[in-house]
């Protein structure tokens, strides 16, 4: 279970350093940037874009999964995949616009969590 949180916090922590860009030239900088500014400005109409509504909501469930005592494999399954719907879409958006760096960015996030669902077994054995 150490393991496993372990590598939840590391995917956690992953996917605040995803950058995202947009048009040419402007950006937000990093997904935790853009985050803490929405957040600092009180809950508006800006978190509940299903862009940023649905990887908030995998960051929620990511977060009680480190903390759960023992979490269960369909919670991280579904917070995995909901933060991994927008690193998913930055990584294509960016390859496609050419932005090597920010396509780059996603890629810990998109290996670490490929690796915690497809070593399912080891990790949710003890």
């Amino acid at each position: 279970m150490r393991r496993l949180r372990l590598l939840l916090l590391l995917a956690f922590l992953s996917f605040l350093c995803c950058i995202l860009s947009w048009g040419n030239g402007s950006g937000g900088g990093t997904f935790a940037q853009l985050e803490y500014g929405i957040l600092a400005r009180g809950f508006r109409k800006d978190l509940l874009h299903p862009a940023l509504l649905i990887p908030f909501a995998g960051q929620v469930l990511l977060l009680y999964a480190i903390f759960c005592r023992r979490p269960r494999f369909l919670l991280t399954l579904s917070a995995l995949l909901l933060c991994g719907l927008l690193a998913f879409f930055v990584l294509l958006i960016n390859l496609l616009s050419h932005h090597w760096m920010e396509a780059a960015s996603t890629l810990p996030y998109l290996s670490l969590s490929l690796y915690i669902l497809l070593s399912r077994k080891q990790l949710w054995r003890g």
